[in-house]
């Protein structure tokens, strides 16, 4: 294994009801951390373990030439914690907590309704 797996996430706590998708990343990385770039089109599975807190697709492709590739993650509504894994033969995997809360937004007209 000369290569791993990284898995970002835009922010620790993701808004359950958000209507509109994240994108989390997964970027390929030699053995010292530094980003590696594919030498043909790498297929990375995802997979969610834990509460079903979020939709994510089971695979995201980092095509020949780049170092990463985005995917789409989506809230269903559900509070809870769970773990996105990555993996691919031959490239050492990894996983990462996700966590989804209701985020409450308060809105204000007037000052004696705050």
């Amino acid at each position: 294994i000369s290569s791993s797996i990284e898995i970002d996430l835009p922010f620790k706590n993701l808004d359950a009801n958000s209507q509109v998708p994240y994108n989390g990343i997964v970027q390929l990385r030699d053995l010292l951390g530094n980003p590696s770039s594919a030498t043909k089109d790498v297929r990375i599975n995802l997979n969610l373990d834990g509460a079903k807190i979020v939709d994510i697709p089971e695979y995201v492709t980092i095509s020949q030439g780049n170092s990463y590739a985005t995917f789409p993650i989506s809230s269903n509504g559900e509070n809870g914690d769970a773990t996105i894994g990555a993996n691919v033969k031959g490239v050492l995997g990894s996983q990462t907590k996700i966590s989804t809360v209701s985020i409450k937004r308060n809105c204000c007209y007037t000052p004696t309704t705050c």
